[in-house]
This record gives structure tokens, C-alpha cells and sequence, in this order.
């Protein structure tokens, strides 16, 4: 069984953290990227193996309009069964999803709202670049709810500077209160080309820590388990496509900058916008190519795998390969060793990044 992602780059304004493939454009050439991304699935999709999940991320997806919503389920995706898919998923913000566009994700069998909330608080949002206030998003996810969506995730970050604990501690509190079924909780990076990076902006990493390890206790006591390292879910609501990369699965990839990883072949398309309108579905919107060697395999399966609480198998290959590396991280006590699985241990969290490089 196989995911599938589709790529909708276009926001209404781009956050002063984003560095992700997304652009701010008119009503026309959207449309037109819509079409090309038909041309790419259309030419992409025969005889593919069964899918169990798609994810429409983005950028922001809710900014299409109702008519772009209607030909993106309608047209693009004609051809699946949503029966048969066990989780279909939709990021949306506040400021754009509304109440009709909601029924249309309905109506078309999307089970998973996706919400950009980010903070509770205003002054944070605004300095994030961010164009909802949080009144904005409870009374969308009000909406959601009456309308029978029972699978909400929602996105927060901490670590922004201006945002103390006891600001993280309120967001937590004011989040929980509303009990979505999960939480996606990401420290903030100032990552290059970014406004924050233009500005200067830093992250306390100190604070950060605090703010995480805080996080991880609250929410455990408020029932969400922690099954990733920055996601928590109540029992039975994890994220079921992004459980399928964390265990090295197979996965499409539709759209601009969309990664598809089939058969040990790592594709990446094109992030340049105007080229991928041109030139979707053939092979010249790729832009990156790779075949993973046994290695690189063994390694991505390692580190993808620690990603996730119940971590890995600890095979005859991983110890025969990685055994030093191993027992050094459980000496440290960053990693465990129970039965079989090896695993982060708390302490491993904060470091886990300096583990996975081990292993690349």
C-alpha cells in the first residue's frame, strides 16, 4: 500500500518562517497549475500500487476557491476510490476555509482537517507573519465540528522569540481545552532565504528545551500520546500517511517540489512554478533523481524508524553495521533496548538530530 501527496503551493501571504516551495499568485495561474497537476497524476497514477492514504498539503489549500476545490476532487482524483482509503487528509487555515468549502471536503470523503493555528495568541501570530487571529480559528474548527469532522489536527510552534513559557503553557491549555483528536507541536528554525532569517531573528535553545519537555508531560497528563517526535495523538488517531514515511513506505508525489519514493527510486519534481506548469508529466519537471543503494536504505530505515516512540527492530544488519554507534547512544542513555527495539529515551529527544546524523 502506497500514500499519496499532492502539492498546493500557493498562500495568501508567506509566513516570515516558511522556507517551503510556496508562492503568492493570482486566481489565473492557479488554474492553471490545477491543469498541469491533472496532466502530471493522469500520466503518473496507471497501474500504481493500492492506496491507503492521501495528504493535500500546501502552502495552503483552503485558498483554492470553490470551483478549484470541486475540480481538484472532482477531476483529479475521479479515478480513486475514497472508499478504500483509510485517511484522507487537508491542510487548511483559518482565514481561508469556510464553511462551504468545508461541506464540499465532506462531501468528497476527506476525514482529517488539518488546522495552521500555530498560537494562541495574536501578538505571536502577527509576529510570525501570520494573517488569523485565534478567534478566527475557533470558530472555524466550531464549523468543523458541526459539520461531522471527528479527526482535527493542529499545528503549534514554540521557541519564538516573545513567546515565554508560561505563553507555551497558556497555548497548550486554551488548545487541550477544545480536544483535538491530534497535535502536531514544531520548535521554531530560522532557516536561510526566510524573512526571520533577513531580520535576524534567534531562537533561545534553552528555552526551547523547556518549552518541549513541558509539552511532552502536559500532554501526556491531558491523554495524547506522544508517538513522534513532534506529534501526539489521542489512542487511535495517528497520522496514518505520515506513519507510512516514518516506516520508509512507498509514496506519489504530486505537484511542484512533491517527492514520490517508489521501488527505491527517490523522484523529486521541479520547485520552480512556471517550470512544472510547462512541463508537468514529463520528465523534465524533475528535478532530482536517485536510486537508494542497499546502504542508503538500511540508513534512512533507521532513522526515519527512531523517529517514531515504538522505534525500530533491532535486526542481525542494523547491529552488524551499527552496533558501536548503538551501544555508544545507550550508554549515553539517548537510546533503549527493549527485547528487540531500540528506541529514544526522553534525553534522546532533545539530541535526536545528533543521533540520526550517525546514521546518515
Amino acid at each position: 500500500m502506497a500514500g499519496l501527496y499532492i502539492h498546493i503551493p500557493f498562500c495568501k501571504k508567506k509566513c516570515n518562517y516558511c522556507d517551503f516551495c510556496s508562492y503568492v499568485k493570482d486566481e489565473n495561474t492557479i488554474s492553471l497549475y490545477l491543469t498541469a497537476l491533472k496532466r502530471e497524476i493522469d500520466t503518473l497514477t496507471t497501474n500504481h500500487s493500492p492506496l491507503s492514504t492521501i495528504y493535500i498539503g500546501g502552502g495552503t489549500p483552503s485558498l483554492l476557491n470553490l470551483h478549484q476545490l470541486e475540480f481538484l476532487f472532482g477531476s483529479l482524483l475521479k479515478n480513486l476510490d475514497f472508499n478504500k482509503i483509510e485517511e484522507t487528509s487537508f491542510e487548511c487555515n483559518p482565514e481561508s476555509i469556510t464553511e462551504e468549502k468545508l461541506n464540499i471536503l465532506k462531501n468528497f470523503g476527506v476525514s482529517r482537517l488539518c488546522f495552521g493555528l500555530q498560537s494562541t495568541k495574536n501578538e505571536i501570530l502577527s509576529f510570525l507573519g501570520r494573517v488569523h487571529t485565534f478567534e478566527d480559528f475557533l470558530h472555524k474548527f466550531e464549523i468543523s465540528r458541526k459539520l461531522g469532522f471527528k479527526n482535527i489536527n493542529i499545528d503549534l510552534i514554540y521557541g519564538i522569540p516573545g513567546q515565554s513559557l508560561d505563553m507555551w503553557k497558556e497555548t497548550l491549555k486554551d488548545v487541550v481545552k477544545i480536544k483535538p483528536e491530534h497535535l502536531s507541536i514544531y520548535c521554531l528554525s530560522i532557516e536561510d532565504g526566510t524573512e526571520f532569517q533577513k531580520m535576524g531573528v534567534s531562537v533561545d535553545e534553552n528555552l526551547s528545551a523547556d518549552m518541549y519537555e513541558y509539552a511532552i508531560d502536559y500532554l501526556e497528563n491531558e491523554g495524547y500520546i506522544q508517538y513522534e517526535i513532534s506529534n501526539f495523538s489521542l489512542a487511535g488517531f495517528e497520522c496514518k500517511h505520515n506513519i507510512n514515511y516514518w516506516q520508509n513506505g512507498e509514496y506519489f508525489g504530486f505537484g511542484c517540489s512533491a517527492v514520490s519514493y517508489l521501488n527505491g527510486v527517490r523522484k523529486k519534481n521541479t520547485s520552480d512554478l512556471e517550470l512544472y506548469i510547462k512541463t508537468s508529466g514529463k520528465k523534465t519537471a524533475t528535478e532530482e533523481m536517485e536510486t537508494n543503494s542497499y546502504e542508503t536504505i538500511l540508513s534512512e530505515k533507521i532513522f526515519l524508524g527512531l523517529r517514531m516512540n515504538k522505534g525500530i527492530i533491532l535486526t542481525e544488519e542494523i547491529e552488524n553495521k551499527y552496533g558501536q554507534v548503538i551501544n555508544k547512544f545507550i550508554e549515553e542513555g539517548f537510546l533503549k533496548l527493549d527485547s528487540d527495539r531500540i528506541s529514544l529515551t526522553k534525553n534522546g529527544l532533545f539530541v535526536s538530530n545528533r543521533i540520526f546524523m550517525e546514521f546518515v
